[in-house]
């Protein structure tokens, strides 16, 4: 039975990230600074993107400092706005809100926001094994 779940999960994941076409990550100035396409790209990001929880908190975030990301299909399609860890839909398609990621850091490797000049990689170029060693 555990394994019956535990494959429509799966699947029901898979289908998920599926839905996301692209993934474009702009600066504060609406740059762009990466856009994500490749499967192994989208895959890591929907799998980071699912830990985003609905946060209560009222904080004050000058926004323009962030970064704007665009997705392109599935359930959260449109434009978010992100900030060290926190989001903030702009679009019809998700609930207004603020939302928490995480583990922001790693999110921040997969959309390829570089802090102090520090190289990023994407997660294709890494792969998804990579990425899990990182979070240890």
């Amino acid at each position: 039975m555990k394994n019956i779940l535990f494959l429509s999960m799966t699947l029901f994941c898979s289908l998920a990230f599926a839905d996301i076409k692209s993934v474009i990550v702009f600066d504060g100035e609406f740059k762009k600074i990466n856009e994500l396409a490749q499967p192994k790209d989208i895959e890591a990001f929907y799998s980071l993107w699912q830990t985003k929880t609905a946060s209560d908190k009222k904080i004050k975030m000058d926004w323009s400092k962030g970064f704007k990301i665009d997705i392109s299909g599935g359930n959260d399609s449109g434009r978010w706005l992100y900030r060290g860890g926190w989001l903030m839909p702009l679009s019809k398609s998700a609930s207004v809100g603020l939302y928490q990621i995480q583990n922001y850091q790693q999110f921040e490797l997969v959309l390829g926001i570089a802090h102090n000049n520090s190289m990023v990689h994407r997660p294709s170029k890494l792969g998804l094994d990579s990425l899990a060693l990182a979070a240890h």
